[in-house]
């Protein structure tokens, strides 16, 4: 356990080993490389192809999100949640073009005589020309710029946080890398077992590997990994891959619909899903896999990398879930008007407090869901209804977002909206970063793991001892594995204020109107989060997240839900 503490330490730490390849390439001394004008020529080439196909349909899912009449609905609903956003595509687009390169220039020009071509680092006028591609063919720019030193206020896509390296920690970006991947073919596929064999199956792990046994512990309550869920989406979000087009009105991959396999595009290669057909939970209802859609891919750069997995939002915990990681999104939960944030008011409920801002039709941001559950919120990230204690939290920060800028207004009345909006998000990311560094990470990583490696908060005045030289970008791992240690606190059910009012997670994911009842609305759900316990972090996970994670009904009436822990192995 100390030492998974000290991986998930650095990370909040901000200390990284640089992840620069500095493999030398083994070239067989019969081959020597291509010259400078093959290789220009192969990656004008490329860009110019995948360009063509980036321009049929590259911009945000989000913003346009089709019933999808072939896509079952678990397929849209997950798609929904994971779907790249313009600036990811761009980045997509690149990868794309330097594999296509990679894969030309290996095949026509070494006759595959050397199978780690993918771990060159273009250089010098190559590199510079893979650079000016870039930009004007897929609109991805990886040039250092000026940043601005007098601008107060932290940008909305993490820039400029470090004047000297100003796209550090930015979204989005790839996720850095403490060791590197490991593929089976050393570039993309899925990784092998030492004796080049397929990898056991995810779902046998997880009925391994998980418990239903009840495991209370008095030690935390489910505010912990609450807190740790919507810090989660702070500073994590990976898309997946999709359709350049929509298709039946979906750009969601379809894969494993209706859980059978045999409804599924890209099979083995976009689409890998999880085989459940001899499974005894799973085979009861006909069902033949889990739903797995594999992330999407970008390079490190200008260079013959492996493929890199997407970070959505910014590295920094500075309240990108409560106002985007994206000026789009930072744009629609804004007013407009006196710095505040976008509200809704309930409908047909007896609590009168407002709550986030409603998705639909009649919003320029959709539902990230299936026509059948279009009731939905909206925030700065696109999961704020995947459980009821998520949705608390976002109304409550979006609640004291405008308290804060009300009263900032009524002492500042020369103050303009963007004034306003800016000193109360301030205050607000300043709020949210004092808590996670002085009340939870103590519960997380133990008070002595926090003062060997200097991680508390100032008693008195501010910390000051920022590191310029350390790149903050997420690592992989922690995104993947480290900061999934939460899973295990789950539970099956969450209490709200009074104990009779116990709710079942299962058939409440993405259920928005349980935040507008008085019985369980925000402030009765923070409190029976603060009061009841969690599980221990341990290797186990609670039934409802290993058998019906995000359940919905099929055509068929019968539900469908996932595997939390196979889909973690996948």
């Amino acid at each position: 356990m100390r030492k998974m503490n000290w991986l998930f330490s650095l990370v909040f730490l901000g200390t990284a080993w640089s992840s620069v390849y500095t493999e030398e390439v083994k070239v067989s001394e019969a081959v020597s490389l291509p010259s400078l004008e093959v290789i220009e020529s192969v990656l004008r080439s490329s860009f110019e192809n995948v360009s063509r196909k980036h321009l049929l349909g590259s911009g945000s899912s989000r913003k346009k999100h089709g019933k999808g009449e072939a896509q079952e609905v678990m397929g849209s609903l997950q798609h929904g949640i994971h779907a790249p956003n313009a600036n990811s595509w761009k980045l997509n687009c690149v990868w794309e073009a330097m594999n296509d390169a990679a894969n030309h220039l290996n095949e026509t020009v070494f006759g595959n005589r050397i199978s780690d071509l993918n771990r060159i680092l273009v250089d010098g006028p190559v590199g510079r020309l893979c650079s000016r591609l870039s930009k004007s063919e897929c609109g991805a720019d990886f040039e250092a710029f000026i940043c601005d030193p007098n601008y107060e206020y932290r940008t909305v896509d993490g820039t400029c946080n470090n004047l000297n390296n100003s796209r550090w920690g930015s979204a989005p970006q790839p996720f850095e890398r403490f060791l590197q991947p490991d593929y089976g073919d050393g570039k993309e596929s899925f990784r092998k077992s030492k004796k080049g064999k397929e990898l056991p199956n995810p779902r046998k792990i997880s009925r391994i590997l998980s418990n239903s046994k009840e495991r209370k512990t008095p030690k935390v309550t489910l505010m912990v990994m609450q807190w740790g869920q919507f810090i989660d989406h702070d500073v994590t979000l990976t898309p997946e891959r999709e359709h350049h087009e929509p298709v039946d009105g979906s750009k969601a991959l379809m894969c494993c619909n209706e859980g059978l396999i045999g409804n599924s595009v890209r099979l083995g290669t976009d689409c890998i899903p999880i085989d459940v057909e001899n499974d005894a939970y799973f085979k009861r209802d006909d069902r033949q896999c889990i739903r797995f859609v594999r992330s999407m891919p970008t390079s490190r750069g200008c260079s013959f990398t492996p493929m890199e997995q997407i970070n959505q939002n910014t590295a920094f915990v500075d309240g990108s879930q409560v106002y985007g990681s994206e000026k789009d999104v930072a744009d629609f939960v804004r007013k407009g008007y006196g710095g505040l944030l976008n509200t809704s008011e309930p409908v047909g409920t007896a609590t009168s407090q407002y709550l986030p801002p409603r998705g639909g039709d009649d919003f320029e941001h959709r539902c990230p869901l299936p026509e059948s559950m279009q009731q939905c919120f909206l925030a700065g990230d696109i999961r704020v209804d995947e459980m009821p204690g998520l949705t608390a939290m976002h109304t409550v920060f979006i609640r004291l977002h405008n308290i804060i800028a009300t009263e900032l207004s009524s002492l500042n009345n020369h103050w303009d909206d963007e004034m306003l909006f800016q000193e109360t998000r301030r205050i607000v990311s300043a709020l949210i970063q004092q808590i996670t560094y002085r009340d939870w990470l103590p519960h997380v990583l133990g008070k002595d793991l926090m003062k060997e490696l200097n991680l508390g908060t100032a008693n008195i005045g501010y910390r000051d001892t920022y590191n310029p030289i350390i790149n903050p970008t997420i690592r992989n791992v922690f995104s993947t594995a480290a900061f999934r240690f939460g899973h295990t606190l789950l539970t099956d059910f969450v209490k709200a204020a009074r104990e009779e009012d116990t709710l079942p997670l299962e058939g409440n994911f993405f259920n928005i109107s349980v935040i507008q009842s008085e019985r369980t609305d925000a402030a009765s759900m923070l409190k029976g989060l603060s009061r009841c316990p969690s599980e221990p972090i341990d290797g186990f996970v609670a039934n409802t997240f290993t058998d019906k994670l995000f359940a919905t009904p099929n055509k068929k009436g019968k539900f469908f839900g996932l595997d939390l822990v196979s889909l973690n192995i996948q």
